[in-house]
């Protein structure tokens, strides 16, 4: 027996040896394979990536983009829909993987440079301008980017020509000035102009008035102007010419000689916040940017942040606002609602074709979304052509449209319905809400989307405070990342953790005592901290903070809610739309958020409790979302873009 245990004992003993023998064997090849592909990777580390092989990634980078576009457009679709997202989540596998070879050959400005689709280059025109920080511009963030000096700046005089269309005069106070005498009236006008002198002083500029102007009118101010001022600007009434408006335009533009044209229709006042160098310098770094714009507020403070995309389809134009990319804190659209700075090459060659004096705009920003269709990802094209920089602030007054107004753009391009942004509905030739509230806490984890539940029940908490504010005549105000989602996104960011509201600390008392409209809607006063003194010989600070079905809205008092300068001129605050209400923001609400956030606002960053910040005013690092931890489920943030806003939104 014990001779059959030793032989056994031997067998196991050999099986052991030869098990280790095998498995130290496909260990060590397993390591020489890896050192293989740690050198090859290293090699190549070290080898900066070849024309071609950057080319096949920014082409691989850009169906990703495609497909993003093209599965958007199929919501309804459900089995296309499905199709779709298998081929999307393979192509972005394969970036993923590649990734580690490509960070290693780009640094962080080329990757800035290469998201916007565009060829950048330095300005031969302006200086450049560096970002000073998020505390820099505070309070108020009327800076934050400073203008660096530079040996090739040239006066914007002899870059730019102005061209004012149908100037809204207003009274002292800010209104329409609607019951005028001629003397009143051009003495207005000659307020508005030198407004636009004190800024730049000699800069060329028509004036386009409409026909109500009389010819003892026109004739009046050309005599005050070249008495006064000395100056090149020139005077065209629609009311002496036989053509329209269009005509008009393209006439003037056939003589204008300078590289640049700034177009601004329906303009109240000509302030500092109208930026020109800012605009020269995004169309002069980006060859294949055409058609810049910017903000606007009208007179009862309603901002816009002049973008919007446009869909040509089964006869049907449908306007959306939103953004789907975005590059040096500029939004990329299809068409600019304001004024907005063309390149004067590019205005002589597309011309403006349509008769009449309305949609004229809309119907060149539609040629011109035809021959470069380049608000969205891809699709061959490499342009990006028209953008809006909503800290670039216009202040300006459009008069309704009506129907009939745009029955020659609607017959030129075929079109027989017209959707507007704000959901109005025009037809030409043929005819066509519920709130969600859950009493249960949200779930707020890094790499998943906030479910739009507790969007709703944030956004109605945000919106029932706003209107607590304006009925006790508190000054209340969007901050932070609550403001930001209204300008990105116009509602919730869909990563928020929270809410910051700011008020005017001499409000503070009132405040407490509206505790009670608070616990009425099962709000909590979760904490209440007095202000202090003193800041500039005022009260400051103060806290209230308000439980809200599972969310936290901070509210936070400041001495004062904009700079002097601004509370001398205005007499009503701004206004931006959140979640369908306009509600009260800081004065310029882009210039805000580039000044506080920093570069590429516009791209995205989950909120600073889900990176492991250590607060929020640590910098925010955009273009990329938390990995999420169940791969394939629809509540993922990863299966987003890092920029733009319409993704974010079905209702295309």
């Amino acid at each position: 027996m014990s001779a059959i245990q030793r032989k056994l004992k031997t067998i196991l003993i050999l099986l052991v040896i030869i098990y280790l023998i095998i498995n130290i064997y496909h260990t060590s090849r397993a390591i020489l394979r890896n050192e293989t592909q740690i050198a090859l990777l290293r090699k190549v580390q070290n080898k900066p990536l070849c024309m071609a092989q950057q080319k096949i990634i920014q082409r691989l980078r850009r169906l990703t983009k495609d497909l993003t576009y093209v599965r958007m457009s199929v919501d309804r679709d459900i089995a296309m829909a499905k199709v779709i997202d298998g081929h999307y989540d393979n192509l972005r596998q394969l970036l993923r993987e590649i990734e580690f070879i490509t960070s290693a050959n780009v640094d962080s400005k080329d990757r800035r440079r290469r998201s916007g689709d565009d060829q950048v280059k330095e300005s031969q025109i302006v200086c450049p301008e560096v970002y000073k920080g998020s505390t820099y511009g505070y309070p108020f963030y009327r800076k934050g980017f400073q203008t660096e000096e530079c040996s090739v700046k040239r006066d914007v005089n002899e870059l730019v020509t102005l061209i004012f269309d149908e100037v809204v005069l207003t009274t002292e106070t800010g209104d329409q000035l609607e019951d005028f005498t001629p003397t009143s009236r051009t003495s207005r006008f000659i307020m508005f102009l030198e407004s636009v002198y004190r800024l730049h002083q000699g800069i060329r500029t028509h004036f386009i008035l409409g026909k109500s102007w009389n010819q003892h009118e026109i004739e009046t101010l050309r005599s005050k102007i070249i008495f006064d001022l000395h100056t090149k600007i020139y005077i065209h009434s629609l009311r002496n010419y036989t053509f329209s408006k269009g005509d008009l335009l393209q006439h003037i533009i056939t003589g204008i000689k300078t590289q640049y044209i700034l177009i601004a229709s329906s303009l109240t006042r000509f302030t500092n916040d109208v930026n020109l160098e800012r605009l020269l310098r995004v169309l002069s770094t980006h060859k294949n940017t055409f058609f810049a714009g910017g903000s606007w507020r009208n007179f009862t403070g309603h901002w816009s942040n002049g973008c919007l995309q446009t869909q040509l389809k089964n006869y049907t134009l449908t306007y959306k606002s939103g953004y789907y990319r975005s590059f040096s804190e500029c939004l990329v659209c299809d068409y600019i609602s304001g004024p907005f700075m063309a390149k004067t090459s590019v205005l002589k060659e597309f011309k403006f074709h349509l008769r009449g004096n309305n949609g004229i705009f809309q119907e060149l920003f539609l040629r011109v979304k035809d021959r470069y269709f380049n608000s969205h990802p891809g699709l061959g094209h490499s342009g990006t052509s028209v953008i809006s920089c909503p800290d670039v602030m216009f202040h300006r007054q459009p008069s309704p449209v009506l129907d009939e107004d745009l029955v020659n753009f609607a017959k030129k391009h075929s079109i027989k319905k017209i959707v507007e942004a704000d959901g109005k509905t025009r037809w030409f030739g043929c005819r066509r809400g519920v709130k969600h509230r859950e009493e249960e806490k949200c779930p707020l984890k890094s790499g998943f989307v906030v479910p739009p539940c507790c969007l709703e029940n944030l956004a109605d908490a945000i919106k029932f405070v706003m209107e607590q504010c304006e009925r006790n005549n508190i000054t209340c105000e969007l901050q932070e990342g609550t403001l930001l989602g209204a300008v990105k996104l116009n509602k919730v960011l869909p990563w928020e953790r929270d809410a910051d509201i700011a008020f005017l600390t001499a409000d503070f008392p009132k405040i407490v005592k509206i505790k009670d409209a608070f616990t009425s809607q099962r709000y909590v006063v979760h904490e209440i901290k007095e202000p202090w003194c003193c800041v500039e010989g005022i009260e400051a600070g103060g806290k209230i903070e308000l439980l809200a079905n599972g969310w936290s809205i901070q509210m936070y008092g400041q001495h004062r809610m904009n700079p002097r300068e601004i509370l001398v001129n205005e007499h009503l605050p701004t206004k931006v739309l959140f979640s369908g209400n306009w509600l009260n923001s800081p004065y310029n609400p882009g210039l805000y958020v580039r000044h506080r956030y920093g570069q590429e606002v516009y791209k995205h960053a989950e909120h600073w409790l889900s990176t492991g910040k250590q607060s929020g005013w640590d910098a925010y690092e955009t273009e990329v979302f938390s990995s999420c931890p169940v791969k394939g489920f629809h509540g993922c943030l990863d299966q987003y873009e890092p920029d733009g806003s319409i993704q974010f939104d079905n209702h295309w």
